[in-house]
């Protein structure tokens, strides 16, 4: 079983910001503007970067089985996807090789991968800048769906 790592994520904005319904999207990263996308910012620290975000969704909520946190620093969620979902995230990222992925949580960018490889077994892992408490915010909203 191969894991998505996500690395980057950026720093989040609050965890009130992602409440109690927090909304996973999984979507194309798109080379430039069409009238498919919406130009979105990622941020990395310091660092911003323009990110144009196909406006239509690949994966959701609806796909998420379980979400839970990994012990670390930084701390890690961990996205267990639906067995619909995992056969569409290995299709998805088959169709995707060396292509960027966008996955936004409550309408905030937090990651735009390039896809390296075909990932089977439905887990994703976010790294990155985000503590303890608002992971597992995310992951209990995650899991309220």
């Amino acid at each position: 079983m191969r894991t998505f790592l996500l690395l980057f994520l950026t720093t989040f904005l609050g965890c009130s910001a992602y409440g109690s319904d927090a909304l996973f999207i999984l979507s194309r990263a798109e080379d430039q503007s069409t009238p498919d996308t919406q130009e979105m910012e990622l941020r990395f620290g310091r660092t911003t970067e323009k990110i144009f975000v196909n406006k239509d969704a690949l994966l959701t909520n609806a796909q998420v089985a379980k979400a839970s946190v990994l012990d670390g620093d930084p701390a890690r969620l961990r996205i267990q996807l639906t067995e619909e979902g995992a056969k569409k995230f290995e299709e998805i990222t088959k169709m995707s090789l060396n292509k960027r992925l966008a996955i936004q949580i409550n309408g905030v960018l937090v990651s735009a991968p390039t896809v390296r490889s075909v990932v089977t077994g439905g887990v994703l892992e976010i790294a990155g800048n985000m503590d303890s408490d608002t992971a597992e915010k995310i992951a209990a909203a995650l899991n309220k769906k």
